[in-house]
């Protein structure tokens, strides 16, 4: 779903130099005040964030009823220090840290975190993120190693993980996952449009058909080709056994 309001924040860094970003880290609002509706605190947050005094922003606010974006992802948001340069920040409204998340909350950022999902991101909660680490997924700020060494508590117990996880998968599985008849497809497709000429066993260029080891080294090369086009951006799907398959291609070529 779009963004129910475009708030853009000027606090940002100019861009992912350290490379993609490979998590999303989930953070709470936190302005403490008790008295505050939902509406409330998604407000004074957008004011917060559209303050460069605040030194603070995210890619995204959540609250029940709205998904305001206000750092574009082209962009590392001031959202989790260190972290920053490799995740995605989002905000889930919560005024203090015992007010509980209502199903909007849920939705909302699930929503949200489809479009990460299909660019590569797994439907993971990781139970820490360091920086420099290769873990990729969503986590927690609190248990980040910033949120950790600072004293972080959010998004904090009332927020209910295996109900998010479980949700966001839900919404991404079904398009995410490829069937083995697609991929075979894709495979087979790809081999066949590879181009290099023929040669026998010997090396020595032929006028015939290619031979078992191109045929091997053409299923190679489309492999890499489809893991690197194809297949990743569908990884938390799971429903693709690449090297089944290219042990099947090997296998009818060596008949």
């Amino acid at each position: 779903m779009a963004a129910t309001r475009t708030i853009l924040s000027p606090n940002h860094y100019a861009g992912w130099t350290k490379g993609p970003p490979r998590a999303i880290v989930v953070h709470s609002t936190r302005s403490g005040q008790v008295s505050f509706t939902d509406a409330q605190e998604l407000q004074a947050t957008i004011n917060w964030f559209s303050s460069v005094n605040s030194q603070a922003s995210a890619h995204w606010v959540i609250s029940e009823v709205e998904r305001v974006r206000m750092v574009e992802d082209k962009y590392p948001a001031w959202h989790a220090v260190e972290h920053s340069w490799e995740a995605y920040g989002i905000e889930v409204c919560q005024p203090t840290r015992d007010r509980p998340y209502k199903e909007g909350h849920y939705k909302n950022l699930v929503s949200v975190c489809v479009p990460y999902v299909k660019a590569g991101i797994p439907v993971v909660h990781l139970p820490t993120l360091e920086a420099g680490d290769s873990r990729r997924g969503f986590v927690g700020h609190e248990e980040t190693e910033q949120g950790l060494r600072d004293g972080k508590s959010d998004p904090g117990p009332p927020f209910d993980w295996p109900k998010f996880i479980s949700m966001l998968k839900a919404e991404t599985e079904e398009d995410m996952a490829l069937t083995q008849t697609e991929f075979n497809k894709m495979f087979l497709a790809a081999v066949n449009n590879l181009k290099f000429p023929a040669r026998d066993d010997a090396g020595k260029e032929t006028s015939g058909g290619h031979t078992a080891a191109q045929w091997a080294e053409a299923a190679h090369l489309a492999r890499v080709q489809i893991i690197a086009h194809v297949a990743s951006p569908h990884a938390a799907g799971g429903a693709v056994d690449i090297e089944a398959i290219v042990a099947e291609i090997q296998r009818r070529l060596a008949d």
